[in-house]
């Protein structure tokens, strides 16, 4: 799952179980050009299931100030990925 964008800040990807319990948390910001960059899940460590994901961080550039960014997702995992 990938959420790109010009991140002006360290934004925080949260996700949740169905019943609204914190299952998992990523930091983990890649660089995909020398504007944008993808924050990066690991799914393997989820059960299958539907999960809501979150992240919070401020979008923006040199040129622009930041704003506060929110955006969701539904995330559905159809099976368990094999440890790596």
């Amino acid at each position: 799952m990938q959420f790109n964008g010009s991140w002006a800040a360290q934004p925080i990807l949260q996700v949740y179980n169905q019943i609204g319990q914190l299952v998992a948390i990523s930091y983990e910001v890649q660089p995909t050009s020398n504007t944008e960059s993808q924050i990066i899940l690991n799914t393997s460590k989820l059960p299958k299931g539907i999960y809501y994901v979150s992240v919070a961080g401020e979008l923006g550039t040199a040129k622009q100030a930041p704003l506060p960014c929110r955006m969701a997702k539904t995330l559905i995992i159809e099976a368990s990925n094999p440890a790596r």
